[in-house]
C-alpha cells in the first residue's frame, strides 16, 4: 500500500509552512512586499537625492530614505550643513553653507543615515544638492537673474555675488552738495 504524504515547504525552518507563513524567508519583509520571498534579503534602504535652496527650510514630508523592511529605525548622528533625516525618512532642516567659493552656485553633500532592524544595521548615504541663494530671496542663484539683489542683472554685474551698494573696502571720495532750503525771514 502506498500512501501519499504531502510535504509542505518551510523555507525559513520556523515550523510554519510557506503556504501559511506571511514571511517565508523570515527576513522581516512580508511576502506580499518581498521581491523574492524565498531568499532572505539584507537590510537596505532606497535613497532619493534632493535639491534644496540655501537658507530655505525643507518642505515637510520630503522623503529621502525608504527602508526595505517594515519597523526599521532611521537615525542620523549629526546634521550636515543644517540638514538631517527624521525617523520617517524625511529630509528636514534649513540648508546652509558658510564657505562658498566665489563663483560656486551648487554643492552636493551626503548625509549618512543609519538603518537598524533587530541585529541588522546598515548606513546609506543621502545626496543633497544645496543651491546657493546669495541674497536670501528664496530664488537659487542658478535661476536668479540678480543674485545679490542690487538691481544690476548678473550678466551686467561685475560682481554678481556681492551687492554694489555697500563696499566696505572701497575708499572712493564722494562729494555731497548741501542746499540751504531755509526760507525764514528775520
Amino acid at each position: 500500500m502506498k500512501v501519499q504524504v504531502p510535504i509542505l515547504r518551510d523555507t525559513d525552518g520556523d515550523g510554519i509552512p510557506d503556504v501559511k507563513d506571511p514571511d517565508d524567508d523570515n527576513d522581516g519583509i512580508p511576502d506580499e512586499q518581498d521581491k523574492n520571498p524565498k531568499v532572505a534579503d539584507g537590510l537596505t534602504g532606497t535613497v532619493e537625492g534632493k535639491t534644496v535652496t540655501e537658507k530655505t527650510p525643507v518642505p515637510a514630508n520630503t522623503k529621502v530614505v525608504t527602508p526595505n523592511k517594515p519597523g526599521t529605525t532611521i537615525t542620523v548622528d549629526n546634521p550636515v550643513n543644517g540638514l538631517t533625516v527624521d525617523g520617517n525618512g524625511n529630509l528636514t532642516g534649513t540648508p546652509k553653507v558658510d564657505n562658498w567659493e566665489p563663483k560656486e552656485e551648487e554643492r552636493t553633500v551626503e548625509i549618512p543615515v543609519k538603518l537598524k532592524k533587530g541585529t541588522e544595521e546598515t548606513v546609506v548615504k543621502v545626496p543633497v544638492k544645496i543651491q546657493r541663494d546669495t541674497d536670501g530671496d528664496g530664488i537659487p542663484d542658478v535661476k536668479d537673474p540678480d543674485d545679490d539683489n542690487d538691481g544690476i542683472p548678473d550678466e551686467q554685474d561685475k560682481n554678481p555675488k556681492s551687492s554694489g551698494w555697500i563696499n566696505r573696502n572701497s575708499r572712493r571720495k564722494k562729494t555731497v552738495t548741501e542746499k540751504n532750503t531755509s526760507t525764514s525771514k528775520y
